[in-house]
């Protein structure tokens, strides 16, 4: 009798499951392929049959944020975290990267650090953090707060070898975030060595990923263009941007920027700019109309700048080479 009640009552409950995942595919499906109109259409599906669904409301506000509608994402960001932010720290994420582009410096650091206060071990809001820090200009702060988290990862990576039982139940996707992560807060590092003007100590850091990290094409060689460009080895940043524009085949494909771009338009924003400084100014501004039809929302040169969080130095060249227009 108990079974014959509780059956229809299980069916019923994983119908319902099924549907919302169902539709939560759909939706990132729509996003993966920019369809994002489509997409935010699903994501409000399962908001209206749903309701208690944060995800839904991440994923619409990170569609209307590749969309350009940045007010409509951080409203469902801010919803989703009064809902459930104090649970899960992954939910100030997306706001707190919102926060970053638009120089809301204080506001990042605060979502970052009530992440932390529901996840303390979130790798994500420590190194969000170190870029706040970075932004900000506090570049010692910047290079101690990376010493302390990398000092704390070879203490784990340590044991790992050791006893076999650091992360060895994470799975792949996990680890190659992870190493992603570990990455950034070396390039992190290496900036703000070079902002206190300890340039070779920011090559060597430099110098060490691109060898521990071959294949690595898109994020090492295009934030040590930058660097090389901050520097001022021109040469060098040109080099290192027309090596990962040669190898477009063998870049990732998935979001890097603010507005859902691809680290090949990244290479090629710097690369147009770089061309630029080196006097073939007839093939920079080619390349800079280029990048500007595939990415209608990268509208002038200051937009570019905060998209891909750039130095002073890039987007100040890159303003003289949107005058150059004129």
């Amino acid at each position: 009798m108990l079974l014959s009640v509780l059956l229809p009552l299980i069916i019923i409950v994983l119908a319902y499951l099924y549907v919302r995942v169902r539709w939560h595919f759909q939706g990132a499906d729509f996003l993966a392929k920019g369809q994002f109109d489509e997409a935010i259409v699903i994501f409000t599906r399962i908001r209206r049959y749903y309701p208690l669904d944060t995800l839904s409301l991440q994923s619409r506000g990170t569609a209307y944020r590749y969309k350009g509608d940045l007010s409509s994402a951080l409203a469902d960001y801010t919803r989703s975290i009064e809902m459930g932010g104090r649970k899960n720290g992954l939910l100030y994420l997306n706001r707190a990267y919102l926060f970053l582009y638009w120089e809301r410096f204080a506001d990042a650091r605060n979502d970052y650090e009530l992440a932390l206060l529901s996840n303390p071990d979130l790798p994500q809001a420590h190194v969000g953090l170190i870029y706040v820090h970075l932004h900000s200009k506090e570049y010692e702060q910047v290079i101690n707060s990376s010493d302390a988290m990398l000092n704390q990862w070879q203490v784990l990576a340590d044991k790992r070898q050791k006893y076999g039982a650091y992360i060895s139940n994470r799975s792949p996707e996990a680890l190659a975030q992870f190493e992603v992560i570990y990455q950034a807060v070396w390039i992190a590092k290496a900036r703000a060595l070079a902002h206190l003007g300890r340039v070779d100590e920011a090559r060597e850091v430099l110098h060490m990923l691109q060898t521990k990290y071959p294949t690595n094409i898109a994020f090492i060689y295009s934030d040590g263009a930058e660097l090389e460009f901050f520097i001022g080895d021109y040469a060098t940043a040109l080099a290192y941007f027309e090596r990962v524009l040669m190898n477009t085949d063998k870049l990732p494909q998935q979001p890097i920027s603010v507005h859902g771009y691809p680290s090949v338009f990244y290479a090629q924003a710097g690369y147009a700019v770089t061309l630029f400084v080196t006097g073939d100014i007839e093939q920079a501004q080619a390349q800079w109309r280029d990048l500007q039809t595939k990415a209608p929302l990268l509208t002038s040169a200051e937009r570019v700048g905060k998209e891909f969080f750039w130095s002073e130095a890039m987007t100040a060249k890159a303003k003289e080479l949107e005058a150059s227009f004129m």
